[in-house]
């Protein structure tokens, strides 16, 4: 009957050690399970971010292949009017010579 008593006891002291020890994990579960869905949370908002920041990075690079294009159009078209100025002052120079030439024959026939 004493061991029986003692057995018992030692049977209930068992259970109450093991319901502890449930419910310390069931607790670290549940703390768990809430640092996870904060952590997925927080994930999808951060991918959020990311496409958006993908899609402003490829909208940037877009314009700047643009301004790029834009600016090299103007360096071409900058360079033919360089050109075509530099011919229209030599064409310019030759005719002011005919004329200079001109102007001497008209004085020599008076």
């Amino acid at each position: 009957s004493n061991e029986r008593d003692t057995a018992l006891r030692e049977k209930e002291m068992t259970r109450l050690k093991l319901d502890k020890i449930a419910a310390s994990f069931e607790a670290d579960y549940e703390t768990v399970r809430a640092k996870t869905e904060t952590l997925l949370r927080e994930k999808n908002e951060l991918q959020g971010k990311i496409t958006f920041l993908e899609a402003s990075k490829a909208s940037v690079e877009t314009n700047a292949d643009r301004i790029l294009q834009r600016d090299n159009a103007i360096a071409g078209q900058h360079d033919r009017l360089k050109s075509s100025f530099k011919m229209q002052t030599m064409k310019l120079a030759e005719l002011q010579d005919e004329v200079n030439q001109l102007v001497k024959r008209l004085a020599h026939l008076k």
